[in-house]
């Protein structure tokens, strides 16, 4: 587990970041789901990476289950639980 200060730490989020954004691509909607529960939780810290990577999921993907979709809107500002 990272401390605080870890000097490492942003790097490891970044890395948490760039893990979900590719989970996304698998084609399986539960992993998909996971992934975006996971961005709507880093939301307060990472808004800006969050937005990108969940509008460049949405864009790739306009024909993906409307759930899914509507899902993905909430993660996007943070609204998960």
């Amino acid at each position: 587990m990272a401390l605080p200060d870890d000097p490492d730490l942003p790097m490891l989020h970044d890395c948490a970041l760039q893990t979900m954004d590719r989970i996304l691509q698998l084609k399986s909607i539960a992993c998909r789901e996971s992934a975006l529960h996971g961005l709507g939780h880093w939301h307060r810290d990472y808004s800006e990476k969050v937005s990108q990577i969940i509008d460049r999921f949405c864009a790739a993907h306009a024909g993906i289950d409307p759930r899914l979709s509507a899902y993905a809107q909430s993660a996007r500002c943070g609204c998960v639980l």
